[in-house]
C-alpha cells in the first residue's frame, strides 16, 4: 500500500519528490517487518535516488545503513560493502567518530552472513 501511495505522489500533475521518497522509506520499513527484504531494497534504492546529493546527510546515512544491512541479509555482500563504504564516506559525523561507530555496526553484519542479519 505504501509503495502505491508513493507512486501517487510521483504521478501527480506537479510531482512531489520528497513525499514520494518518504513513502518509499515507509514502504521499505514495512517490507522489512514482513521479511520481504528484496522489496525493501528496491524501495530504499528508489528513495536514495531522490535523497542523494541534497545535503540531507542523516537521511542518506539511514538509507545507506539500511541498504547495507538488507543486502548483507540477502547474501549480496559486495553490494552491502558498497553501501557501508558510502555510509562511511558521506556520514555527517566527524570522520573518526563515524568510522568507529559505523564500523562497529557494519562489520558484524557482513561477518555474520545472511542468516544472522536482522
Amino acid at each position: 500500500m505504501r509503495a502505491q501511495a508513493a507512486l501517487c505522489f510521483r504521478c501527480m500533475p506537479s510531482p512531489k519528490a520528497r513525499q514520494f521518497a518518504f513513502h518509499l522509506i515507509l514502504a521499505g520499513y514495512q517490507y522489512i517487518s514482513c521479511s520481504q527484504r528484496r522489496h525493501a531494497v528496491r524501495a530504499y534504492t528508489a528513495a536514495l535516488e531522490i535523497y542523494s546529493n541534497k545535503g540531507w546527510t542523516h537521511i542518506e546515512d539511514h538509507v545507506h545503513f539500511t541498504l547495507g544491512r538488507n543486502c548483507a541479509a540477502l547474501g549480496r555482500v559486495e553490494l552491502a560493502i558498497t553501501f557501508f563504504l558510502r555510509l562511511l564516506r558521506h556520514s555527517r559525523q566527524p570522520q573518526e567518530h563515524a568510522a568507529r561507530t559505523h564500523a562497529c555496526r557494519c562489520v558484524p553484519l557482513i561477518a555474520a552472513g545472511p542468516a544472522d542479519c536482522h
